[in-house]
């Protein structure tokens, strides 16, 4: 109904008049004009919601058990609120499907046991899914068992299969599947695995954006090779990509987010069959554009089937633009598959990040303010064989590079690339040898730049020799190359870097290029600037939280790291986030030391409002103010390096105060 004054043309009195707007029932749909709210958690109330669209708010507590799955053609919202809600697949249909130009929003919901090939959760063609504050668990996407010889099918997003816009905020994928079909075989002919492309999530040529969500116990498996019994021919195990993620194309944006626990594994060959490759036991990216803030990788893993390589323990990017900043990878592990009768053992690449599918691959990558700590990357052994198989080789225990990388204000600390144990020959007098490892923090294949970077207490350790069983003579041990850094017919340049106290191996192999004001504890680098520091101990403080995202390994008092280095222009930071240069010059390594304790600055914010700034290593302290240096008050308290005291008409009082900041021990 619309109401109005009668046109002012009209010489008659005013008067006022009335339309009748008559709308069909449509227009008072409620997806339009008020929410639906169920109060019974029945599927077949859900069904008669989502076909009328809209917005959809659950008054009530339960399990929606599906017999089939809900397909999404419209704009659709459903939030449970306050109440405990699951919609359950029954470990039989797909609990979501998204058709082309549909948007489907979720918000307090737990989403479970969906079954499918793909998307097992939600698959979405159509426009865009969100999940808000979300419990995506126990998903499975499986691909199919085929007859007459074929190779299994693969599996794509153990929860979530995406081609256009998926945005998670919040919430959890937990104990997500993909795992692909069995290869089968008939007289003269076997298939091959399937692959498995993402445990929780499988995006292809979309838009992805993930806040403050946690990934943990998803797993991409591969499946088995088939095996015929009459050529006694076995086929290869099927690759597995992205223990959690799986994304090709598109954009990938991840803010603090955890990832804990996920597995990408490579399918097991049938007899003399390879086995599956391992890629990205976190995420596993292609050619799209990725950046990861402020996010967390621990013991996530990757496991090559028998004889093929596992390949970047939290993160394996094939070739696009990469960029990781202000993260933690600790204990994460990429392992290459044991040898077999007619296979030899995997690499195990890339413990925590490898970069680059192949030596030629000129992806970019960025790394900021990281600490790797403690990842492995280890290869297969062998096994008893009639062929001369080495060790596996171990590359890269945080990191290997085979594209263009880029490590500023970073940590590499504890790290270890292992070679596998070598192979039991048959009939043979001597055992064979172990594999090579080679950079316990950091391989690169490709070109690299480090700057204020600290490396240390990282190993590379070649693997055991075999024997032959009886009774036979040790092979010999693998080689082990560069504790801390390898540098493999590549460019690598270092500036303002330590490199130190490698466990096993020298701190570094090969040759990198010297931008000067580095540290190594010990002469190998064939370093020629005068301004490194060689054969030089850095005195590092332990790993602990030091402020900032990240922790980080501080210069002790006396270190001759502290003022050594060369300021760098755009560099005005640690890895914790505070100020360079503090002193006359800025240290070399990742970490700036501070002065005991400076007032940096002193200014009014408001006639009532005083704003000190102080400068102190991280720690408690007390600030204090006196008007005669006799009696001391207390006014305020702060853990970082910047403190704001509120005053309240204390200037009118006493125009002049004193202020003193007190370490407070614990």
């Amino acid at each position: 109904m619309v109401v109005g004054p009668e046109p002012i043309l009209s010489k008659r009195p005013r008067a006022w008049w009335l339309v009748l707007l008559w709308l069909s029932g449509d227009a008072f749909a409620p997806g339009l004009w008020a929410d639906i709210r169920l109060t019974n958690c029945s599927e077949a109330a859900l069904r008669a919601a989502i076909a009328r669209g809209g917005r959809i708010v659950f008054d009530c507590d339960g399990t929606v058990g599906l017999s089939q799955t809900l397909v999404i053609t419209t704009n659709v919202s459903v939030d449970a609120r306050e109440h405990a809600v699951a919609l359950s697949g029954n470990n039989a249909v797909r609990v979501f499907e998204v058709n082309p130009g549909a948007e489907l929003t979720l918000r307090n919901l737990t989403v479970r046991e969906g079954r499918s090939a793909s998307g097992a959760a939600i698959r979405n063609i159509g426009e865009a899914v969100t999940l808000v504050n979300c419990q995506v668990v126990s998903n499975t996407a499986v691909g199919e068992l085929v007859d007459d010889g074929l190779q299994g099918l693969p599996a794509y997003g153990g929860a979530v299969f995406n081609q256009g816009t998926l945005i998670i905020r919040g919430g959890r994928l937990v104990g997500n599947l993909a795992r692909g079909g069995d290869g089968s075989a008939r007289p003269g002919v076997c298939g091959g695995g399937g692959g498995a492309e993402g445990g929780a999530v499988f995006s292809v040529g979309g838009q992805v954006k993930l806040e403050g969500v946690d990934f943990q116990y998803n797993s991409a498996v591969g499946g088995q090779g088939g095996y015929d019994p009459v050529s006694m021919a076995g086929c290869g195990g099927g690759s597995a990509h992205g223990g959690a993620i799986r994304v090709l194309g598109g954009t990938l944006h991840v803010t603090g987010c955890t990832f804990a626990d996920n597995e990408a594994r490579g399918g097991y060959g049938a007899r003399y069959g390879w086995g599956g490759v391992a890629e990205g036991g976190g995420l596993c990216l292609g050619s799209n554009q990725t950046q990861i803030v402020g996010s967390t990788f621990v013991t996530n893993r990757c496991q090559g089937g028998g004889g093929a390589a596992g390949q970047g323990g939290a993160v394996h990017n094939a070739g696009g633009r990469l960029a990781i900043r202000d993260c933690t990878f600790r204990a994460n592990r990429a392992t290459g598959g044991g040898g077999g009768y007619h296979t030899r053992p995997g690499e195990g690449s890339g413990g925590a990040l490898r970069h680059g599918a192949s030596v030629a691959s000129t992806a970019p990558c960025e790394i900021a303010g990281c600490l790797f700590h403690a990842n492995e990357a280890r290869g297969g052994d062998g096994r008893i064989s009639p062929f001369v198989w080495l060790g596996g080789q171990g590359l890269g225990g945080a990191i290997l590079n085979n594209g263009h990388m880029t490590i500023l204000n970073s940590t590499i600390f504890e790290n270890v690339a292992v070679g596998g144990q070598g192979g039991f020959p048959w009939m043979a007098s001597s055992g064979e040898a172990g594999g090579d490892a080679w950079g316990g923090g950091l391989c690169s294949r490709g070109r690299a730049g480090l700057t204020n970077v600290t490396i240390a207490a990282n190993s590379a350790m070649g693997g055991l020799g075999s024997g032959d069983p009886d009774p036979g003579l040790l092979g010999p041990p693998g080689a082990s190359n560069g504790g801390g850094l390898a540098v493999l017919e590549s460019l690598l340049w270092l500036k303002n870097t330590i490199i130190a106290h490698s466990i096993t191996g020298s701190n570094i192999f090969g040759a990198p290029v010297d931008g000067g004001h580095n540290l190594c504890s010990d002469a190998s680098g064939a370093f020629r600037e005068p301004s490194n520091l060689i054969n030089t101990d850095p005195m590092l403080g332990p790993l602990s939280d030091n402020g900032g995202p990240t922790c980080t390994l501080r210069l002790l008092p006396g270190s001759p790291a502290i003022d050594a280095g060369e300021n760098v222009a755009g560099l005005t930071v640690d890895q914790r986030g505070l100020s360079r240069a503090t002193g006359a010059r800025t240290d070399i390594g990742a970490y700036e030391s501070c002065q005991p304790l400076q007032f940096l600055s002193v200014g009014w914010l408001d006639p009532d409002r005083l704003k000190l700034r102080l400068l102190a290593e991280p720690g408690a302290y007390r600030l204090e103010a006196s008007t005669n240096l006799l009696a001391w008050v207390e006014v305020g308290a702060f853990t970082n390096c910047t403190v704001i005291v509120d005053w309240t008409n204390a200037v009118e009082d006493c125009p002049a105060r004193f202020f003193r900041a007190c370490q407070v021990r614990p």
